[in-house]
C-alpha cells in the first residue's frame, strides 16, 4: 500500500511512486489501483532493468486492474 501525491520535504508534490517486490516465475501478479473520483493515474508493471511495461491495464470507473504472470517486476504509478 502506498500514497501517491504526498508532499515532499521541500513542499513539492510527489507525482510517482515505485514498489519493488520479488515473485516466483510463473506466479500470478494481480494489481488493483483505486483512485479518487476525477483523478487520473496510470499503472505500469516493469521487469527488472527494463523500460518496457508488461501486461494490460483494464479500467473500470476509478479503478485500474492489471494481471500478469512473471518473475520479479517493478510497479510504477504516475499522476
Amino acid at each position: 500500500m502506498g500514497s501517491l501525491g504526498g508532499a515532499r520535504p521541500d513542499g513539492s508534490l510527489d507525482s510517482e511512486d515505485w514498489y519493488f517486490f520479488p515473485v516466483e516465475i510463473g506466479q500470478i501478479i494481480d494489481l488493483t489501483l483505486s483512485m479518487p473520483q476525477n483523478a487520473h493515474f496510470s499503472l505500469s508493471l516493469y521487469p527488472p532493468y527494463s523500460h518496457s511495461s508488461v501486461g494490460t491495464v483494464e479500467a473500470e470507473g476509478n479503478m485500474r486492474f492489471l494481471q500478469y504472470v512473471a518473475g520479479e517486476v517493478v510497479i510504477g504509478t504516475h499522476k
